[in-house]
């Protein structure tokens, strides 16, 4: 792998954060555990940089196939370089039949920069709610201590904090829903801003207003659970703080 300074990786993840884009209406969740497989199978130990770049070539030739693009993808994600991230930009522009895939490298390369420059590994970035522009979608579960629905002033609390939060920490509140003894929110965090931040944010701002939230809670960015497993999930954090 090439040296990249941190102050170079930085600078680069700074300069991309606003031009990279995800997926606004989410991905295929079985292409994604596709793309996770063939990841797993790929030995990083048979191939450097160097290999990957060459290999890429592949990927602009017309009589390759789209197996073996996939492959070269993966390849040039688990590098983890600047120069590997543009080939990645390029081919996403030129092939659009593998649109779905790339993103999911391009992804996995800016993962495997920023962990370059954390102490602690971020995970991959791949969604099945989607975003918009590079914010990433989620969905959260917060519920009740006193097992009872939330208050008229108490909705206004989490919608008033919540709306403080994200604007604080350059995200957005989509939709906010009451439902029995737990709200539930779906919000848009940018890739550089964790989900527990705006999440702890909002919810201990919440607290000091009246203690009234677990100070627990669920967070995926896979799929939005129906009600019966959200009846389902509020009992087991339940549990988990009994």
């Amino acid at each position: 792998m090439n040296n990249q300074s941190d102050k170079e990786i930085l600078e680069f993840l700074q300069n991309t954060s606003e031009e990279f884009k995800i997926l606004s209406e989410g991905t295929n969740m079985s292409l994604q555990q596709e793309y996770l497989k063939l990841s797993e199978e790929i030995d990083p130990i048979g191939y450097s940089e160097e290999i990957a770049l060459e290999e890429s070539k592949k990927l602009f030739d017309k009589s390759s196939t789209q197996e073996q693009k996939k492959k070269i993808l993966i390849q040039l994600a688990n590098t983890g370089s600047i120069e590997s991230y543009r080939v990645l930009e390029r081919h996403l522009k030129h092939d659009g039949r593998l649109k779905n895939w790339t993103m999911f490298a391009i992804q996995e390369c800016r993962m495997h920069l920023g962990n370059m420059i954390k102490d602690e590994n971020i995970g991959m970035i791949s969604t099945g709610l989607g975003g918009k522009g590079n914010k990433l979608r989620c969905f959260i579960i917060l519920i009740s201590k006193t097992r009872k629905p939330f208050s008229d002033t108490q909705k206004k609390i989490i919608k008033q904090e919540y709306d403080i939060s994200c604007k604080k920490l350059n995200s957005e509140g989509e939709k906010i829903d009451f439902q029995d003894d737990y709200a539930t929110l779906t919000l848009l965090t940018p890739m550089d801003v964790a989900v527990d931040t705006v999440v702890m944010d909002g919810l201990k701002q919440c607290n000091k207003l009246g203690n009234f939230i677990i100070e627990y809670y669920y967070v995926t960015n896979v799929y939005i659970p129906n009600k019966a497993e959200i009846d389902e999930i509020v009992e087991d954090m339940r549990a988990e703080t009994s």
